[in-house]
């Protein structure tokens, strides 16, 4: 069965061989979304309307060709939390296709650019400060690092050392 993003937002159902074990069900009469996910202990069920808000901080690669893995993941978190602010990178890749996503699901957005000017000051040094200002002035209750370089590699390392969880869904 195809998860409720890909009828509604017309995406193709997610691969058989996805790492990530759910079946996404939209619960229109409670205007929530519901998700079924099997896991170690059984079934369990969750409706993100009821989950305590979160600041969620995306990251991932530049050029993240997967529109639906993205989606079909940071849907994965709204079975487990409700998300009222994405914050990211604003850069293309999966920056870009995370802000799709908070925009299909009605959720805030909090990008961080980085400037023509920042870049030509500070050089390669601005990827790792924005980081650290994403986590300084986003203050995100949680992370989901995709695959990407040494960027996401840097987000991550600085969100592990500020005590930030992380989840790396196809790592």
């Amino acid at each position: 069965m195809p998860c409720w993003h890909c009828q509604h937002y017309g995406g193709s159902p997610r691969r058989a061989d996805s790492p990530l074990k759910a079946i996404c069900l939209l619960n229109e009469a409670q205007g929530a979304v519901s998700v079924q996910a099997k896991g170690d202990s059984g079934c369990e069920s969750w409706v993100a309307s009821e989950r305590a808000p979160m600041r969620l901080l995306v990251c991932g690669s530049l050029v993240f060709p997967d529109r639906h893995a993205v989606f079909h993941a940071l849907d994965l978190v709204l079975t487990r939390r409700r998300v009222d602010m994405l914050i990211h990178g604003a850069a293309a890749g999966v920056d870009t296709l995370a802000d799709q996503w908070a925009v299909a699901r009605g959720i805030r957005r909090q990008p961080f650019p980085i400037s023509p000017e920042q870049w030509a000051r500070v050089g390669m040094a601005a990827s790792p400060l924005r980081n650290t200002r994403m986590l300084l002035e986003g203050r995100p209750d949680g992370v989901v690092a995709f695959p990407g370089g040494p960027g996401t590699e840097d987000m991550v390392l600085q969100a592990r050392v500020a005590g930030i969880p992380v989840w790396r869904p196809y790592a």
